[in-house]
């Protein structure tokens, strides 16, 4: 679950669906819808796709490849409302990106799209219509926040120092309607081989932070050890390659509420006879929204590259100090 808010919930829309729910009688399939909305983005996304039918004679029988297909396309919208209003409706259009990555890599789990930019702390009502079964699946959230970091702070010079004895802690507030946080800081690096100079980076990411209560202070520690660990094992020995450190960035993630209790969800036995948390009416899967704010006006405090220069576990990947290559 340590990097489900980088790459799960960036994607969540697009990989996820449930394969949970048995089906045995000829009653139609179960809609399977996945939306997030993100705020940092002009165009949204919703997945849709459908319960798989099992076998009621041998129900440990893989279903068949085309169980999951949307033979019919869907009539998708999201309604903005504000002040008990619709202000706006956006339609949503079939995208080109319906190959599923997963257990089932079949044409017809399919995402639709709408350009538009969702707000913060803004009421919005989903609706995908299903024709070939003429079902309305319908939900409703009220979006995140953008997360506050305190350190490393927006728009303030700041210098990140960790060495094999010191570690580094971020410090950041929770924000109104959301459910779960991660941070993750990007390293920054150039090399050069030859004349040619290409930039590259590699990620630490933080623990995930399940927490629905707005205005408290979290304090996350980056292990010195770990971050260490990761420039070993996440940077490849290129021989002749001459690196440099370029500099830091902080990105710090808020997912909705619903986002939260699915997780949480996951985790309480006993709690319902699904695993699978839904905020759907008239079918499952999820409605919600993300949030990012990135910190880019960071640099490595000459402690820091000393550290990296120098340590004989990285005297392979040929770091040197900044304008240097000797």
């Amino acid at each position: 679950m340590k990097k489900f808010l980088v790459v799960g919930l960036i994607y969540f829309s697009f990989i996820r669906c449930s394969n949970e729910i048995d089906i045995h009688v000829n009653l139609g399939y179960l809609p399977v819808v996945y939306c997030i909305l993100n705020l940092n983005s002009e165009t949204q996304h919703v997945r849709v796709s459908r319960t798989y039918r099992s076998d009621s004679e041998n129900t440990g029988k893989p279903p068949v490849s085309d169980s999951l297909i949307i033979r019919e396309p869907c009539e998708i919208y999201i309604e903005k409302w504000s002040d008990e209003k619709l202000v706006e409706t956006y339609l949503f259009t079939k995208t080109g990106n319906s190959k599923d990555s997963g257990f089932f890599p079949v044409q017809g789990q399919e995402t639709y799209s709408s350009n538009f930019h969702a707000q913060p702390l803004t009421r919005y009502l989903l609706y995908v219509y299903f024709p070939d079964i003429n079902k309305v699946v319908s939900g409703v959230t009220l979006t995140t926040s953008y997360p506050v970091s305190e350190d490393p702070k927006p728009d303030l010079p700041r210098s990140i120092t960790i060495t094999r004895e010191r570690g580094y802690t971020a410090r950041w507030f929770t924000v109104r309607q959301a459910g779960i946080y991660q941070g993750v800081f990007s390293l920054i690096y150039l090399e050069s081989l030859g004349e040619g100079t290409t930039f590259h980076s590699i990620q630490w990411f933080l623990p995930n932070v399940l927490n629905d209560r707005p205005d408290e202070l979290i304090t996350q520690e980056i292990n010195p050890k770990r971050f260490f660990d990761r420039l070993v094992q996440g940077i490849p020995v290129i021989p002749d390659i001459q690196r440099e450190l370029v500099g830091v960035e902080f990105t710090l993630i808020a997912g909705g509420e619903e986002i939260g209790l699915s997780l949480r969800t996951s985790d309480i036995q006993g709690f319902s006879t699904s695993s699978d948390y839904t905020n759907l009416d008239n079918g499952i899967g999820l409605f919600s929204s993300i949030a990012r704010t990135h910190v880019r006006n960071l640099v490595f405090s000459n402690l820091t590259e000393d550290a990296i220069c120098t340590d004989p576990e990285l005297k392979f990947l040929n770091f040197k100090k900044s304008g240097s290559h000797e």
